[in-house]
């Protein structure tokens, strides 16, 4: 499975945080300060946009995974996936735009707005699809009661031929093994106590009276005096 979503937004943040880092670093040098901001104006500008984007961008990516895993719609991931990139980049705009004490810019507004909406609708969107006992593809087949009805009937037939192949596979082992003999010396399986032969069962009657004998002097005709 390809995250090309989740690919794309990681993409584009990781490139955002290395533009800001950059800077962070070439303000940092331009004002010699190793630690803290020394209250320049650019560098808490550069700063801070590199760090509300490390805030940010790693639960956001998180979350696009795990619906981008579990076969979330792929346009609503794409759609909330460009607001967030749009949000953190207005919001980066906006702390370089200088403004007047007090008063936010358009851009970082917009940043926040934008960042905000693309959390709360991923949480949410999370919850309700894993806070389901039955996975997606349970929900389809449950969806489609005929389709799930013709794939128990097809696992029961599977199952029922195979059972009859290893019947078959257990009677050809025991003729192999026991051999067509075996009739004249074992014992029948509903009582062992009787033992039968072949020849024997062939010479045993059945309790009926027997029949006369016929010898050959019996075919002429005898005279009756």
């Amino acid at each position: 499975m390809t995250l090309t979503v989740t690919a794309f937004v990681a993409a584009v943040c990781a490139l955002l945080l290395l533009v800001t880092a950059i800077d962070t670093v070439r303000q940092r040098l331009r004002v010699k300060a190793a630690f803290g901001d020394h209250g320049d104006a650019k560098l808490i500008s550069a700063s801070r946009a590199h760090g509300n984007l490390a805030e940010y961008a790693p639960i956001t990516i998180i979350l696009l995974g795990l619906l981008e895993t579990a076969r979330a719609n792929h346009m609503g991931l794409m759609i909330i996936g460009a607001i967030f990139l749009i949000g953190r980049v207005a919001h980066v705009i906006g702390l370089y735009t200088p403004s007047e004490p007090g008063k936010a810019p358009l851009g970082r507004q917009v940043g926040v707005l934008a960042t905000f909406g693309a959390l709360l609708v991923l949480a949410g969107w999370t919850l309700w699809i894993f806070g389901d006992d039955q996975p997606l593809v349970d929900q389809r087949h449950r969806a489609d009661p005929s389709r799930a009805r013709a794939l128990d009937l097809y696992r029961e037939a599977a199952e029922g031929e195979a059972r009859r192949g290893d019947r078959g596979k257990i009677g050809q082992l025991l003729d192999l093994v026991i051999g067509p003999d075996a009739s004249r010396f074992m014992p029948f399986p509903d009582d062992r106590r009787i033992a039968c032969f072949g020849p024997a069962l062939r010479s045993v009657t059945e309790g009926r009276i027997p029949a006369p004998r016929v010898g050959a002097d019996d075919l002429q005709p005898r005279d009756v005096r």
